[in-house]
């Protein structure tokens, strides 16, 4: 009888790699994160390695970078019900050249079974449109923009939600 495989997430603190964001630091293995076939990823650890640092820092929340760097580990999203994580990991995925992770966050946004409230779209669709230019931004942009001025009642909800925030500033 063969053990199941130990989570590779767990045993990361021996990584030679360590990933830094808010002040928050994690130790993660090299190889794990060049398997992401990302080259923008494979230039951050090469321009460290060049300057003699272990250390590689991205610009994202850490709840963000914590799914991201879980999918490397685990091949897999574990917040699936979180719109806004979902688009936030969909953007720094695409912004940072990973593919699959970027893909895989546009179908479960797509799968979604509580999807975001009026107010949410707003927040997301300023993320996406501030971040159109990426690929898999860009077409997630392109098709809630043409989805809410296909449905009346959405759009009203989402200017209602714009107007009762603009209220409170």
């Amino acid at each position: 009888m063969n053990a199941p495989d130990p989570d590779k997430w767990f045993s990361r603190q021996n990584g030679d790699l360590t990933v830094r964001v808010e002040g928050e630091t994690w130790q993660v293995s090299k190889s794990i994160m060049l398997s992401s076939s990302s080259s923008a990823i494979a230039y951050k650890i090469e321009i460290a390695e060049s300057s003699g640092a272990d250390t590689i820092d991205f610009k994202a929340d850490k709840d963000v970078v914590t799914a991201f760097l879980q999918f490397l580990y685990r091949k897999d999203v574990e917040q699936k019900d979180d719109p806004m994580l979902l688009a936030k990991l969909m953007i720094f995925s695409d912004r940072e050249e990973c593919e699959v992770l970027a893909e895989e966050c546009s179908k479960l946004l797509a799968e979604c079974g509580d999807f975001p409230t009026a107010a949410q779209i707003v927040d997301i669709m300023r993320l996406l449109k501030a971040n159109r230019q990426l690929n898999t931004v860009k077409r997630w942009y392109t098709r809630l923009r043409d989805e809410i001025c296909k449905d009346q009642d959405l759009l009203d909800a989402i200017i209602e939600g714009v107007q009762s925030t603009d209220d409170f500033n």
